[in-house]
């Protein structure tokens, strides 16, 4: 952190450098003072950074030029706070390395790495791996000779049940563990003088994410064995045993091991023409579209110019402030929420959660051959089951990567669809008349007029009929 301090305060920097990267200090306070979500991981990310962050004040690069330059045209046409964040880091390192000096690589991971952008992937990804995790530690107690069996995140065991939260699945550990073995590589080249390849970070940081799933494996098993439930002071303690003995303790090894062949640090004098007309320019035009987006931060859910002309009969029609519509009755709610392949997809785990109910049970199940997860919501006494899957009326899917490609490629247009209500066999019911008459949902109005499907009948509502006209 001294060596940092130092750095920035030789005489040798121009003071126009300094002013510069005063202002996008200024602009990424104003800009993102509640992006940052302050969890563990963020902390522990900002605290080590000063250890990660090293810079070459004799060597001059411009490597951050295209992705500084790509991440700028994203902003523009995205103007919110993730593409925003993108946009200011890389333009921000690319003035960096043309004027004070070239930065480390593992200092820009980490940034990225505690940023939303980091957690907002792991979120969307993570879920199925949750699910994956679940079956694989039954499946060792099967083999062992003890009779389980797992039923999405529940792991029933000796007629006893146990649920594997989210921490469980090590998710909330993996952003740690990823930071911690960037602190390792800085530590050791800085020890050693020697550095090593980019490829080579990746390679450790990939085998830190099975490091990880392994011990969070082990830690399930633990858990399970031990009945340790989560309000148990002994449910982190085991998972923080289990992060430092199954994966820093390994990484501390390949680390030093890796860096200690790697090559000598040399400092070279490689200077660019950071006066250079065109050069001056492109730093003016990033910096300005930075203050411009900064000053219109807009939100995916505003920027969303969809609209939904699907109707239910015997519901109550709402459209809600982020475009989602709600359809409502005396015992059910049917959410249809418009999705776009590069944004979150406003995901009932949190949705619900910020509702203040939890999920007790969340589990993947075949309905009418289709893909859908369905999950029990606790609040209190209050007990609902819901349900939800993504359509575009062609493709029905849980499956993040596949809906998320067709969105891309294919321009179908997805929605989130969540079905909730007061009995498992009335939101079964729902799913599969929703599932059963797939519905267009393009934007082409002639698609529109003087359609209906019937569904099923429902005891006490007539017949559910999705009726597709202009709003």
């Amino acid at each position: 952190m001294i060596n940092f301090a130092l750095v920035l305060l030789r005489p040798t920097f121009s003071k126009f450098s300094h002013l510069v990267v005063l202002f996008y200090l200024s602009i990424g306070l104003v800009a993102f003072r509640n992006y940052f979500i302050w969890d563990a991981t963020t902390v522990c990310g900002f605290l080590l950074l000063p250890l990660i962050f090293r810079l070459n004040a004799c060597s001059r690069s411009m490597r951050f030029l295209p992705l500084s330059l790509l991440s700028a045209v994203l902003a523009i046409f995205f103007p919110v706070n993730s593409c925003l964040f993108l946009a200011a880091i890389f333009a921000l390192m690319f003035f960096t390395e043309t004027y004070i000096g070239k930065i480390n690589v593992s200092a820009v991971l980490t940034l990225l790495i505690v940023s939303p952008v980091f957690k907002f992937f792991i979120n969307t990804f993570g879920f199925p791996l949750r699910l994956w995790l679940s079956d694989i530690a039954a499946n060792i107690f099967s083999i062992s000779g003890l009779p389980a069996k797992a039923e999405g995140n529940i792991i029933n065991i000796n007629q006893n049940s146990f649920t594997v939260e989210q921490a469980c699945a090590g998710l909330s550990m993996l952003s740690i563990s990823l930071v911690i073995c960037l602190f390792l590589i800085a530590h050791w080249e800085s020890r050693v003088n020697k550095r090593i390849k980019v490829w080579q970070i990746f390679g450790l940081l990939t085998l830190s994410f099975f490091l990880n799933l392994s011990g969070n494996l082990i830690r399930i098993l633990f858990l399970v064995l031990l009945r340790v439930e989560p309000d148990n002071i002994f449910h982190d303690l085991i998972g923080v045993t289990c992060l430092i003995v199954y994966t820093v303790l390994p990484l501390m090894y390949f680390a030093k091991w890796l860096v200690k062949r790697g090559n000598l640090i040399e400092h070279p004098t490689n200077k660019i023409n950071n006066n250079y007309p065109p050069l001056l320019v492109i730093h003016f035009i990033l910096f300005s579209i930075i203050l411009y987006v900064s000053l219109n931060l807009s939100s995916i859910d505003n920027m969303n110019t969809r609209t939904t002309r699907i109707h239910l009969n015997g519901f109550d029609r709402e459209i809600m402030d982020n475009k989602i519509v709600k359809f409502s009755n005396k015992s059910s709610l049917i959410y249809f929420k418009p999705s776009v392949f590069y944004a979150p997809d406003h995901d009932p785990k949190i949705c619900w959660r910020g509702s203040g109910y939890m999920f007790d049970t969340v589990k993947e199940d075949k309905v009418l051959n289709y893909n859908v997860y369905t999950g029990i919501l606790k609040k209190g006494k209050e007990k609902l089951y819901t349900a939800w899957w993504y359509s575009s009326g062609n493709t029905t899917t849980t499956n993040q990567f596949e809906w998320r490609w067709k969105s891309a490629v294919s321009n179908e247009e997805f929605y989130l669809i969540n079905v909730t209500a007061g009995s498992e066999k009335e939101v079964l019911s729902l799913v599969r008349a929703l599932i059963s008459k797939p519905f267009p949902l393009r934007n082409d109005l002639s698609s529109y007029f003087n359609k209906f499907i019937s569904l099923p009948k429902y005891p006490d509502r007539g017949w559910l009929i999705i009726k597709h006209k202009d709003t």
